[in-house]
């Protein structure tokens, strides 16, 4: 199955369903191997965050993770993560007050991790 011919415009890359999960972790869901690690990769290539949580507090690592497969086996993780999704990851680990202290744009981006 070949995925390459797909557009996604970034903004359905963050659509959420009922549940908080992106097309990442549905993706990450696929019981369908070649599908999951196709998808993750085409998802990723066109601006898909890996540390994104749902309703859960699930990251696609960690869906990944409890189906047995590590993340770093299907992509490279060091490719698709940025300095950004770092630093919000800790401010989030560390439980930072940010709201009110950074613009509304960067409020929603670290609400995302």
């Amino acid at each position: 199955m070949r995925w390459s011919f797909i557009f996604f415009p970034f903004r359905l890359l963050q659509v959420k369903d009922e549940d908080g999960n992106t097309a990442l972790h549905l993706a990450a869901l696929s019981k369908v191997y070649s599908t999951r690690k196709e998808l993750l990769q085409v998802l990723l290539s066109y601006g898909a965050h890996l540390d994104v949580v749902n309703d859960e507090k699930k990251t696609v690592e960690d869906l990944m993770r409890h189906s047995g497969e590590p993340l770093h086996t299907v992509v490279n993780t060091l490719r698709h993560t940025t300095l950004a999704c770092l630093a919000a990851r800790t401010i989030q680990a560390h439980n930072i007050p940010y709201k009110d202290a950074v613009p509304k744009s960067l409020e929603k981006f670290l609400a995302l991790h």
